[in-house]
């Protein structure tokens, strides 16, 4: 599959999206000191659940939502996220 086959974009434009994000200083800060990299794994675990939640894999989101939790107690807000999901749409 193509890179940004999902959202529409052409792989040149996905690729310099990345590139001028990547060096983004809010993200710059959060991983050049290592005290934030919980933070980071909370954040990315967690969204990684619920984009699997949304495409119906139940097994992996529950898997990647117990990541998150490790990583950071603040995942305990993703149950709630998960049922305004299911509540709007």
């Amino acid at each position: 599959m193509a890179a940004g086959a999902q959202t529409g974009a052409k792989p040149f434009a996905a690729a310099a999206a990345c590139v001028f994000f990547a060096p983004h200083p809010g993200y710059f800060e959060a991983v050049w000191k290592p005290a934030y990299i919980f933070d980071i794994l909370c954040a990315t675990f967690c969204l990684l659940s619920l984009l699997s939640y949304v495409r119906g894999r139940w097994i992996v989101s529950f898997l990647c939502f117990w990541l998150a939790y490790k990583g950071k107690e603040l995942a305990v807000m993703l149950p709630f996220v998960l049922a305004a999901y299911e509540h709007c749409f």
